[in-house]
């Protein structure tokens, strides 16, 4: 059955009945406007510009193509047909499912109200402002966006090609359940913020940048993580302690933080409020300022810590590794640390508040402030200090005062000093240094 003898809008053709009860509206590219709330189809075609249409209960949607549709329905919405939509369709279902999974669909902006939503792209789709109160499926055949909130109350998964990108950073998203990643081949570019509690999945693989932040909520992990290219984590705690991650530069924003690596790792920019912990399974380096305000705890094992930013802010640090350098832009404190030599550049005074046990060099710089290494089972073998007043006491072996520089008063409380023990000379400037020289022949 054809009819033609009525309009809707402007360049309206046909609508048709077909053999199989489908209803196939043609209005060329004029909109069309089908909104009574009584309706009930089965399948409708639809092609035209701004497209409305709304059913009663259950509808599917055949082959449309349409700049904007906007569909509304009080059941399931299905398709059975290929979807073109170049600009947004927002389909609301209530709280009723969304099945949009032909291969062949083309949208530009999907903005979905359901149930459980199942959504297929042929190449690359952008989420807008959309609530789904179960499980939200997006399968692309390009990269994934957004533009709009996306709330999700069950799970959420994303699916792109091989080397695709996801980028969902509207900030007041909202991910409830699980998130979960994946390509038919490797991630380059992930990036997600939820407001929410987050967990990393296990497995997860991004060959570049992986950004994610969870807005006063916890981040952690689910199993082992390798990013290739820099990983971006914020949130309120922050704990990714699988011993099988890899990094490459972390950059962190938190609370109390925690990083696992299984070798080397770079640290970037980062701002943590109260605790970090790093243990890694080879060298730790920075490339960006650490604010750490309480302790930076860094175990490297036997290799190498170097965190050399001259704008680092440390509270305490507690360190572990072989050759160890340290720069702070103002005072720090040194706490229980372990190292084969150790190097510390201060802006202000240098403290510590827990035992240091160095067997090569400690060279300790504080410019024109203070130094106080007081603990009791300090174990030094040879210490190079420059600073204002100096004060290093009880040594539970011998001591070996390499070149330093004191402008103020030496302070020294030693158990036993080795043969190596240096002499404080004062120069014509009224500082004292100290010269490495004979035990026998030192004077003070």
């Amino acid at each position: 059955m054809e009819r033609n003898g009525r309009r809707c809008g402007d360049g309206f053709r046909s609508i048709e009945r077909n053999g199989h009860g489908e209803y196939q509206w043609n209005s060329g590219m004029s909109a069309i406007t089908l909104d009574n709330t009584g309706n009930d189809f089965g399948t409708v075609e639809l092609t035209g510009s701004d497209v409305t249409v709304v059913d009663s209960d259950d509808i599917d949607l055949g082959a449309s193509t349409a700049t904007n549709l906007d569909v509304t329905a009080g059941g399931a919405v299905t398709d059975s047909g290929t979807l073109n939509v170049t600009g947004t369709a927002s389909v609301d279902a209530r709280t009723n499912a969304i099945t949009l999974d032909e291969t062949t669909n083309d949208f530009g902006t999907v903005e979905l109200t359901g149930s459980d939503v199942t959504v297929v792209d042929s190449d690359d789709i952008d989420l807008g402002a959309s609530t789904v109160t179960g499980d939200l499926e997006v399968m692309a055949g390009g990269d994934v966006t957004d533009s709009g909130v996306v709330m999700v109350t069950g799970m959420a998964q994303f699916t792109v090609p091989d080397a695709g990108n996801i980028t969902l950073d509207s900030v007041t998203s909202n991910y409830a359940g699980n998130v979960t990643f994946s390509s038919g081949g490797t991630l380059n570019n992930v990036a997600i913020v939820d407001n929410s509690d987050f967990g990393i999945q296990d497995g997860l693989n991004v060959t570049g940048n992986l950004n994610i932040t969870a807005r006063s909520a916890d981040l952690t992990q689910y199993g082992e993580i390798i990013i290739g290219g820099t990983l971006n984590a914020a949130g309120r705690d922050i704990t990714l302690d699988n011993a099988s991650n890899d990094f490459t530069t972390v950059q962190l924003m938190g609370r109390d933080v925690t990083v696992v690596d299984s070798d080397a790792v770079d640290l970037g920019a980062s701002t943590v409020s109260r605790n970090l912990n790093v243990t890694a399974g080879g060298a730790v380096t920075d490339s960006g300022p650490l604010n750490v305000t309480g302790t930076a705890s860094v175990d490297a094992g036997t290799n190498a810590i170097t965190l050399d930013e001259t704008t680092n802010d440390f509270g305490t640090v507690e360190l572990t590794g072989s050759d160890v350098t340290v720069v702070d832009s103002d005072d720090i404190d040194l706490g229980a640390s372990t190292a084969t030599n150790l190097d510390v550049t201060a802006g202000g005074a240098v403290t510590n508040s827990g035992a240091l046990n160095v067997t090569g060099t400690a060279s300790v710089d504080a410019g024109t402030n203070a130094i106080t290494l007081d603990e009791t089972s300090n174990d030094f073998n040879t210490v190079e200090l420059t600073g204002s007043d100096v004060t290093v006491v009880r040594y539970r072996n011998g001591i070996d005062l390499g070149a330093s520089t004191v402008t103020g008063d030496l302070r020294r409380d030693v158990e036993r000093c080795g043969d190596g023990l240096g002499h404080i000379e004062r120069n014509g400037h009224g500082e004292h240094v100290m010269r490495e020289r004979n035990a026998s022949d030192h004077t003070g």
